[in-house]
């Protein structure tokens, strides 16, 4: 309200209101519907990072006004990291603090997911952790990092792996036991350790504080899919795919949906989850396996071969058995590995 009626440049707003980026936006009525217009602005450059509408019937605008600033609110959180983690890249590798480079980090593995960029992914945070030992976020996200060693099936041993997940988690909660994002992180990695009921416990608490945090939700869902509450994940998973539909994590939204959909035995929505994971990932091993699981539970045997040919070809060193492994590792009842098991084997000959 300071700058209100004036016209001023965001960058000189920037440097006296002392922040780097500057959210702004208008309200106009179009007939009887409101259209509230928002762009997010890097303040150092004066550059758009993001810009966004949201409609709605005036008669209606109370009752959409959390709705509207939840969605804000959610995609704001993605694309300022995005943001900050292009802002980090663009400086000298030693001059990047701990907080800077797992920003670089996580945006590395999730723009770019294979498993190169996870063990780079990997290099970065460590470094981060030489730098500020004390930084918990830092210890979280390479528990986080190491469960998705197991999760895309890099693990050459899952014991072994599991205890480092947990040791690393339990390193950052005595760092900081309440933060928020060391909880999300810690939550999503002990799931892949085996430790679905501790990991719910973690994502509770970590949306308590943070509601809007797109990981925590997605870890969240997991974690109820291999606790034997694939319904509940699946309720959690179309909540944040209403909220947040172009979210870097999509893919693996629909990955886990389509998943959650086979335990219930849905093979018809379980491969319309698959296609749309294939969709939005389609360098993903993991989008394809699950998609020719769908299949073979729908009998088109001749297409599921076609989808498992593509997983040989991306993720050639794959085995089925590791993935059986995986799934007994990983779910809290043993029957809920075993429908899975009888799928793949079904499929995947190796």
């Amino acid at each position: 309200f300071v700058y209100k009626g004036q016209p001023v440049d965001l960058r000189t707003v920037g440097k006296e209101l002392g922040v780097r980026y500057v959210l702004e936006g208008s309200i106009r009525p179009i007939g009887e519907r409101l259209r509230i217009n928002v762009q997010l602005i890097d303040t150092a450059s004066g550059n758009h990072v993001w810009a966004g509408k949201f409609d709605s019937p005036v008669a209606e605008i109370f009752d959409v006004m959390d709705e509207v600033v939840d969605g804000l609110v959610t995609t704001l959180c993605v694309n300022l990291g995005v943001a900050e983690a292009k802002r980090a890249s663009r400086q000298r590798p030693e001059d990047l603090q701990a907080w800077a480079l797992c920003v670089q980090a996580e945006v590395l593995y999730l723009t770019q997911p294979d498993s190169k960029n996870l063990l780079e992914a990997e290099k970065l945070v460590r470094r981060a952790s030489e730098i500020e030992p004390g930084y918990a976020v830092s210890w979280a996200l390479l528990s986080f990092l190491a469960g998705l060693r197991i999760s895309w099936g890099l693990s050459i041993d899952l014991a072994k792996d599991s205890k480092e997940i947990l040791s690393l988690a339990d390193k950052a909660l005595r760092l900081a036991s309440s933060d928020p994002v060391v909880l999300g992180y810690s939550g999503s990695a002990i799931v892949w350790a085996g430790q679905s009921a501790q990991a719910i416990d973690y994502l509770e608490r970590s949306r308590a504080v943070n509601p809007n945090s797109s990981l925590a939700l997605l870890g969240y869902s997991a974690a109820l899919w291999a606790d034997a509450s694939p319904g509940e994940g699946i309720t959690h998973l179309q909540l944040f795919i209403r909220r947040s539909p172009k979210d870097p994590y999509i893919g693996l939204v629909y990955y886990f949906l389509s998943f959650c959909y086979l335990s219930l035995n849905d093979a018809q929505q379980a491969e319309q989850a698959a296609r749309m994971s294939v969709r939005h990932t389609p360098g993903s091993a993991r989008a394809y396996l699950v998609l020719a699981m769908c299949l073979t539970a729908l009998g088109r045997d001749a297409d599921a071969q076609a989808q498992i040919q593509k997983v040989r070809q991306l993720e050639p060193g794959w085995t089925r058995q590791y993935f059986e492994d995986f799934w007994r590792h990983i779910f809290r009842k043993p029957e809920d590995a075993e429908k899975l098991i009888a799928l793949a084997r079904q499929v995947w000959r190796d």
